[in-house]
């Protein structure tokens, strides 16, 4: 956290958007990357050595067989890093400081709180408001977040 924020105050992003976004972008690549080759590794190369016994390149094999096989996987990755970005609060609260356009929906929640002192009814209010996109994405993406975490545990 220490060397990140020194940087970002390094190349003069402190209190700009680009703050919050290339850390965010550059972190989540870790994890996409390890669950990703995580799921390439475990698919059968008999997929790809029959593909290349047809005449198929490199390309090919990966554009026509493993890209729609990764289908569930990504979505997975995808999901987990929306999760991880909307829930933040530490990072936004730290970068941001004291400038309000860009306050992020947990960053305002606090301060809201902060503000007005224990409220609990318009705390809740604005607890559930915020979580909606959460369970909308959830809800039109169930489906394929289930696939892709019960894919790494069944044998293709």
């Amino acid at each position: 956290m220490v060397p990140r924020f020194v940087v970002v105050h390094k190349l003069g992003l402190f209190q700009t958007m680009w703050a919050l976004l290339l850390p965010y972008i550059a972190a989540g690549q870790v994890m996409a990357v390890f669950l990703m080759r995580t799921f390439f590794v475990s698919i059968p190369s008999e997929y790809f050595e029959s593909a290349r016994i047809d005449g198929a390149s490199e390309f090919r094999c990966f554009w026509n067989i493993a890209l729609p096989l990764s289908k569930h996987i990504a979505g997975v990755v995808a999901i987990l890093q929306v999760l991880g970005t909307w829930n933040d609060i530490f990072w936004p609260y730290l970068t941001i400081g004291t400038k309000k356009e860009l306050f992020t929906i947990p960053v305002a929640l606090l301060i809201f709180n902060d503000q007005l002192g224990q409220q609990i009814g318009t705390q809740m209010a604005g607890y559930i408001i915020a979580s909606l996109p959460l369970v909308l994405l959830f809800a039109f993406t169930s489906r394929l977040f289930v696939e892709g975490l019960t894919a790494g545990g069944l044998k293709l």
